[in-house]
């Protein structure tokens, strides 16, 4: 036991709290200050309300509790009873090419070749030695130099599918093909001495249409979209002789394979200029093909032809656009063939193709049928990327800028 020295000191908190409950409670004196002004004939007003601003409330009207959002069931206004096969800007066909062919009723008369008159005119294009030197820096500001610093898709090796990469930030797809379309675009039209050419970025096209039996529809969308005041000149006049040529046939498969069925859809055609521009027929597509953003319906890889039946598509879906639009909804057979030019790149490989629309009846294999031209892919550059430090281009190839011109130039 410890002995403690003894304070002698007195608990004072008993004195604290009744000394707090006995000035609490003290009631203010009566001056009698404020009668003796109201003598003086001087108003005495509380402070508070001088101070303090009185706000004003305002009811509130309560229109009604927030709508539901709308089911996409029986219930939807847009909910038809026969099911349309859409076709959008991400997807791509099955068997590419050739289920494009059959699915426009289109034939190719030669592979991998474009017009003949397209062809000499790109092999008599002479480029500059100085238009390469630009393209050149195009290509490092687009691969290399744009401080863009975004998360790049997940690395997945097939043989170790659940390894986990560290993740990787750089320059994105689509950064890249937004840079690098701009600027050759751009050096077309410092290099050309056509001066009735228009540019839309982001144009959308919409086109339904019947195919045997099948209600398809189309909706797309052209990243940089060219457009002249007058069409391209047909490349075959008379539309007649395709009639005896072969349309490519699927049997047993159909045409409208991998094409997504829905009951909710929106029939519409959609062509982004009205006849009052001036410059409203379509002349050069320039599209970007995002391998992030574009899939197979299936979890497979999309392949080459796979992209140039995209390009083909797009094609269609822009002339028939156009041709609805100047003829009517219900044409068919049309008066005067629709020429319009594709150019598609995903940044580094191009293809070049040219379609010609000659016909909205897409029902059997007889009949007048469409035309269409295409190039392989050909790569503008091998690599472009930093090596220890230092930017560096590889495998260059001149010939791009040919094509690019000789599309651009074309009337």
């Amino acid at each position: 036991m410890r002995l403690t020295t003894v304070l002698r000191a007195q608990h004072i908190g008993r004195m604290f709290k009744k000394h707090w409950l006995s000035q609490g409670k003290r009631k203010i004196l009566d001056t009698r200050a404020e009668n003796i002004l109201a003598a003086k004939g001087i108003r005495v007003v509380d402070a508070l309300e001088v101070v303090v601003e009185k706000e004003e409330i305002t009811p509130l009207k309560i229109i009604g509790i927030r709508p539901k959002p709308i089911k996409f069931d029986e219930t939807h206004p847009n909910y038809h009873e026969r099911k349309c096969h859409l076709f959008k800007d991400h997807n791509v066909l099955l068997e590419g090419v050739k289920q494009s062919l059959a699915l426009t009723k289109t034939v190719q008369l030669k592979e991998n070749c474009l017009p003949e008159h397209m062809e000499t005119k790109i092999q008599n294009m002479e480029v500059p030695d100085l238009i390469h030197d630009l393209v050149k820096k195009a290509i490092f500001t687009a691969n290399v130099f744009d401080p863009e610093q975004e998360k790049l898709p997940k690395v997945k090796d097939p043989l170790r599918p659940a390894f986990n990469f560290p993740r990787r930030l750089g320059i994105t797809d689509q950064r890249k093909n937004f840079l690098l379309s701009s600027k050759l675009l751009r050096l077309c039209e410092m290099s050309s001495t056509v001066s009735k050419r228009n540019m839309l970025k982001n144009a959308y096209f919409s086109l339904p249409f019947e195919k045997d039996g099948d209600l398809i529809q189309f909706e797309l969308n052209v990243e940089n979209f060219i457009v002249t005041d007058e069409p391209l000149k047909p490349i075959h006049n008379d539309v007649t002789q395709t009639e005896q040529l072969e349309l490519h046939n699927m049997f047993p498969i159909k045409p409208t394979i991998t094409l997504t069925q829905e009951n909710i859809y929106d029939l519409k055609n959609k062509y982004p200029l009205t006849s009052f521009s001036k410059m409203d027929a379509p002349h050069t597509m320039l599209l970007n093909y995002t391998p992030t953003y574009v899939h197979n319906l299936y979890e497979t890889p999309v392949t080459s032809d796979q992209i140039l039946g995209r390009s083909m598509i797009k094609c269609f879906t822009v002339a028939s656009a156009f041709a609805k639009r100047k003829h009517g909804d219900d044409v068919e057979t049309l008066p005067e063939p629709i020429c319009v030019q594709c150019i598609q790149t995903d940044g580094r490989l191009f293809d070049f193709s040219v379609f010609q629309l000659n016909t909205m009846n897409l029902n059997g294999a007889e009949g007048i049928k469409n035309i269409w031209y295409q190039t392989e892919q050909m790569p503008l550059y091998t690599i472009c990327a930093y090596d220890k430090g230092i930017p560096i281009l590889e495998g260059y190839n001149p010939e791009i800028m040919k094509y690019l011109f000789a599309f651009y130039r074309n009337q």
